[in-house]
């Protein structure tokens, strides 16, 4: 299923551009939660939101797609009211999409002071010997942040 869900995921986002309905068919729709304010849950939340936008009104290129378990984290530059970049989180069960929090902010006009812009990076993992390190590093992180022991900037 590893290359399944990622294609389901990529599908699902350039729906955003075409308007196909197809990707529907992979979100559950007992359960889908959609962590996003402007979003209802459900498959219904996913369709109006498809509806309303206008034929042509967004274009959407998916840079990245990576997949961890049962999560797929998607990375895509969007122009919908202009040029944004994405990161999408989509949780997976029994083949179905359940869950899905998203960040979209502006697109930098121009790199950092350290050369890079909101889209260049690898395409491709490359460390993944230190996955589950690093996923337990973030776990403490999050669980430092939670508890008040850090305060974020």
């Amino acid at each position: 299923m590893l290359n399944e869900f990622k294609r389901q995921i990529v599908e699902r986002l350039k729906s955003l551009e075409t308007g196909d309905r197809t990707p529907l068919t992979t979100i559950n729709p007992q359960k889908y939660i959609q962590h996003n304010l402007r979003v209802a849950d459900g498959l219904e939340g996913f369709r109006a939101r498809l509806e309303a936008l206008p034929k042509g009104a967004a274009k959407v290129n998916t840079l990245r797609v990576f997949q961890d378990g049962d999560s797929v984290f998607a990375h895509t530059e969007y122009n919908i009211g202009g040029p944004k970049v994405g990161f999408d989180i989509f949780r997976f069960e029994d083949g179905k999409v359940v869950e899905r929090w998203d960040n979209l902010g502006q697109t930098a006009a121009s790199p950092s002071p350290s050369g890079h812009t909101t889209s260049d990076a690898p395409i491709v993992a490359s460390e993944v010997d230190k996955t589950e390190f690093n996923n337990a590093l973030m776990q403490t992180h999050m669980d430092d942040l939670r508890n008040g022991r850090i305060v974020p900037n």
